[in-house]
């Protein structure tokens, strides 16, 4: 079992003006409970029981105007989830599982909004021959939704799906992975989602891979009946009448092992949208759910790890990514990121854990972001005093610079912030 006290009086950040500010009305509380009992009845076989609880209190997140901020109002979420899973087989390489599971959300946010998601989830896998292995599936997912504010209550979701998936061995270098899902939504019938992976061993350290798969997304309850209307200052409003997601995603990349402590990685990726479900204003006050006839996005990924020694490591990544859309809406269309890297220096040594993580932007829209680039540097400590209790330390964006977690800067993310606690699990 473990618990978590948050609380905080106040919220500050760094402005795009070069000034730190404290946002006005800005308290938060999370409480958070987990609890997992775990009983294995062979070593084939176990059953867990897990329970999550969140209580959040606080206001709503401002969003900046150049007259200031305006407040969205107070914001209560409770959210109470449970599984039960039997896994089987587990002393094989394709274990089984049956997992029945209860998620209910309730949130107060200029009304009482409540989200109850149910859904019994099946896995299991075959060893065919030597040189196949099967994997198949069955979901039954059930939703109800109510929001009386809004004018709906107990609207009802039902999605079942199959999945299955061979891995195949065509010879000692090659490897083919079909696989095809097939889901079927009250609301928007049945879609066949195929997909398929090839892997080829040049030698034992290196490997390339490719990859190809459709795309199919249905819109949640608050996506099509969320409706907050606040009069003059703008209203939120879902879409009864959206369109289900639909497109394709590839990549194709290659990892190479220069030894036991060094990696480096580089992969393409491309996707195509049809009909991606997005927020859109055209007067940036009165905002609905709707769907962009087309979004395009590639870009390459490239990492490199290296383990120094028994107690340090270190990695390095770099991020490109092209967007390109239909969207009508500025924000939509020029709110991306296109150069992002990514740096970690890590320690491990006994009951001592640290990391410095650094996050830089850069190529970034100025009208969006406020800034056409951004840098952030975190660090964490642990101590493990015990199996039981670890104490921690977090000193976040410690240079104190301005950025945006939305990626807009009317939603200033934390300027410098620390944190002291520790854990206790019973």
């Amino acid at each position: 079992m473990v618990g978590g006290l948050n609380k905080r009086s106040y919220f500050s950040y760094k402005g795009t003006d070069g000034d730190s500010h404290r946002m006005p009305s800005s308290d938060y509380s999370n409480n958070n409970l987990s609890l997992k009992v775990k009983q294995e009845f062979t070593p084939a076989q176990s059953l867990t029981l897990r329970f999550n609880h969140q209580l959040i209190n606080g206001n709503q997140y401002y969003y900046q105007v150049p007259a200031g901020f305006v407040a969205s109002g107070k914001q209560q979420n409770n959210f109470n989830d449970g599984s039960l899973t039997w896994k089987f087989k587990e002393d094989t390489k394709l274990p089984g599982f049956l997992r029945y599971f209860d998620h209910n959300k309730s949130a107060y946010f200029s009304g009482k909004f409540n989200t109850r998601l149910q859904g019994i989830d099946y896995q299991n896998g075959w060893k065919l021959d030597a040189n196949n292995k099967l994997v198949a599936g069955l979901e039954y997912h059930h939703s109800n939704s109510s929001n009386k504010q809004s004018g709906y209550e107990d609207k009802k979701i039902i999605n079942k799906a199959a999945y299955v998936q061979d891995t195949m061995r065509l010879n000692p270098k090659w490897f083919f992975v079909p696989g095809v899902r097939v889901d079927n939504h009250t609301s928007f019938g049945t879609h066949w989602t195929p997909k398929a992976g090839l892997t080829y061993r040049a030698d034992k350290a290196t490997k390339l891979f490719a990859s190809w798969g459709r795309v199919y997304k249905a819109p949640t309850a608050d996506d099509m009946f969320y409706i907050v209307d606040y009069g003059a200052w703008g209203s939120y409003k879902g879409n009864p009448n959206l369109k289900a997601e639909t497109g394709h995603t590839e990549s194709l990349g290659i990892t190479h092992d220069f030894d036991a402590k060094s990696t480096v990685s580089a992969s393409y990726f491309h996707s195509v949208l049809n009909d991606a479900i997005a927020w859109y204003s055209p007067d940036y006050t009165n905002y609905t759910v709707t769907n962009i006839d087309h979004e395009k996005r590639q870009g390459i990924e490239l990492s490199w790890k290296q383990q120094l020694t028994s107690a340090w490591s270190y990695d390095l990544g770099y991020t490109y990514t092209d967007t390109n859309t239909s969207a009508k809406d500025g924000y939509l269309r020029h709110n991306s990121m296109p150069n992002a890297y990514r740096l970690g220096l890590h320690y491990q040594q006994g009951a001592w854990r640290a990391n410095l993580m650094s996050r830089v932007g850069t190529g970034l829209d100025k009208a969006s972001y406020g800034n056409r680039h951004f840098a952030v540097w975190d660090f964490n400590t642990s101590y493990e005093a015990s199996k039981q209790l670890t104490v921690y330390l977090k000193a976040l964006n410690f240079t104190n610079q301005a950025y945006s977690v939305y990626s807009s800067y009317r939603y200033p993310a934390a300027g410098r912030f620390f944190q002291l606690g520790m854990t206790y699990q019973f």
